[in-house]
């Protein structure tokens, strides 16, 4: 395992592992980090360091790490974090593939472009559902935990708990995971060769930084409600 510690410099993290730009982003910490520490970023930013080492163990090996040191004040900061991630897959990484398979897909001559199209449609109607549940049910309730007093987070448990979150919870990431599998046996040829490249990596690449989002939600954040609701309900 990756072996992250605060005084490690914020920018040498970066250089070794690119994917970690998401991190930083989503948690407002800016590029031009000079010779920051990881400790010194965050002490800018008002995030803890250990909720930041947390996010980049996660990112870089899909396993958390210092989650016993998190805080109930944590909560928010990671639901804003996620959040941002939907907003760069909803606004920025779909659309861009959405592009992408409207110019090949349209010159198709057969029925495997409308077999494809059907299927990424059916897939962001389902990420946009999952979503839309998250934004307004999950999140909110995380965020009122995290902030109400116990007489109040005892009324909100009777209406919801974070058990009702992991019913609800899909794992997305396996739609893309068959959706590369019928490009690999369906994409058209019709289209040169460095755009049907393009949409595979593209897919790729989204799906990978899904199961992040997944890892992020289901060994950090789930665990840390849990925690919150036995301290307040136990």
């Amino acid at each position: 395992m990756t072996q992250i510690h605060e005084g490690m410099v914020a920018g040498d993290v970066l250089m070794q592992h690119p994917s970690t730009i998401n991190v930083f982003e989503r948690l407002g910490i800016p590029m031009g980090m000079h010779n920051a520490t990881l400790a010194e970023v965050c002490t800018a930013q008002g995030v803890r360091p250990a909720l930041l080492i947390s996010l980049l163990h996660v990112t870089i090996d899909h396993s958390p790490n210092m989650q016993e040191h998190l805080q109930t004040d944590d909560i928010p900061i990671l639901v804003n974090f996620l959040l941002c991630s939907h907003d760069y897959f909803s606004q920025e990484a779909t659309p861009s593939i959405q592009r992408s398979f409207d110019q090949v897909l349209d010159d198709a001559g057969d029925g495997s472009g409308n077999l494809l199209k059907k299927f990424f449609s059916n897939y962001k109607r389902e990420v946009e559902r999952h979503f839309a549940y998250e934004r307004d049910v999950a999140f909110p309730y995380m965020i009122r935990l995290a902030q109400a007093p116990p007489s109040d987070a005892t009324r909100e448990q009777k209406r919801y708990s974070v058990k009702e979150y992991k019913r609800q919870h899909s794992d997305i990431e396996d739609a893309l995971l068959d959706l590369k599998s019928l490009l690999i046996k369906f994409l058209p040829t019709s289209q040169e060769y460095a755009l049907r490249r393009k949409i595979f990596l593209d897919i790729a690449t989204l799906g990978e930084d899904l199961n992040i989002h997944t890892c992020i939600e289901d060994q950090i954040l789930i665990p840390l409600v849990e925690r919150e609701e036995q301290r307040w309900y136990k």
